[in-house]
């Protein structure tokens, strides 16, 4: 495996036309050829470096989460009326709770 920037690629590809998987992975193909005597393997990630992006995404995936529950609780807020739902919206808040904890706990690690 040998890991180059996106903008390396497309700045070796020069004006080009045209956007989808198929012609992305063909043009990548060909850098890759034409560079096939220069382009020497890459070590693979060592354990952390693994270990952080999958707390960055875990971390992500639980940012958009607690999001999403908090733009429904916004906007049952404005359309039900705060009187008559308050129910309603202490079990939207105890949802964004545990979101929010969670994402503190991984702050500090």
């Amino acid at each position: 495996m040998h890991i180059v920037p996106g903008l390396q690629v497309k700045r070796s590809l020069g004006i080009a036309r045209g956007k989808n998987d198929q012609v992305d992975a063909k043009r990548i193909a060909i850098y890759a050829y034409r560079l096939r005597e220069e382009i020497r393997p890459s070590n693979v990630s060592d354990l952390k470096i693994r270990q952080l992006r999958a707390m960055f995404s875990l971390r992500a995936k639980l940012a958009r989460q607690r999001a999403g529950y908090r733009t429904t609780l916004k906007e049952q807020k404005s359309v039900l009326g705060s009187k008559d739902y308050k129910v309603l919206f202490e079990v939207q808040r105890g949802m964004v709770a545990p979101f929010q904890v969670r994402l503190q706990s991984l702050r500090r690690k």
